[in-house]
């Protein structure tokens, strides 16, 4: 599963002498969304004390899973893109309610985290955003 952030400079405002600093908003912005995206899937997938979410060492003793999908949920970013995915866990599919297993051979519909996330970043972007240009503004003033 993955999920992808990109951002856009382009306009009047980042051709300024102000430019660079703006651009710099923009990646200070598209970061803090992939590492807010990371936290929300942790918290999402963090459903209870043992299962395919915690590893062996994060579970109370006796209730731990073999699983480690939450441990392979990593976040990547580079200048105006990001990317947060699972690591092309085999079972990433099914977990999200994507696989071709879901529907037709279980009743399990997945937990839909990473499209919950992807709403819950698409709500927060524009203020991620306005609180990076508000600081940095400040810092040209």
């Amino acid at each position: 599963m993955t999920l992808q952030i990109q951002a856009e400079a382009t306009g009047p405002i980042f051709e300024s002498k102000v430019g660079h600093t703006m651009r710099r908003a923009v990646e200070d912005a598209v970061t803090e969304l992939v590492e807010r995206g990371e936290q929300l899937l942790h918290q999402k997938l963090r459903r209870g004390p043992a299962g395919v979410f915690l590893s062996t060492a994060e579970a109370a003793p006796g209730q731990a899973s073999t699983g480690n999908y939450l441990r392979n949920i990593e976040g990547i970013t580079d200048n105006l893109s990001g990317l947060i995915h699972d690591n092309e866990v085999v079972y990433g599919p099914w977990l999200e309610g994507t696989g071709s297993r879901n529907a037709p051979r279980t009743s399990f519909k997945g937990y839909a985290s990473f499209r919950k996330t992807a709403d819950q970043l698409e709500k927060e972007a524009s203020n991620i955003l306005q609180r990076h240009v508000k600081r940095l503004k400040a810092k040209i003033d």
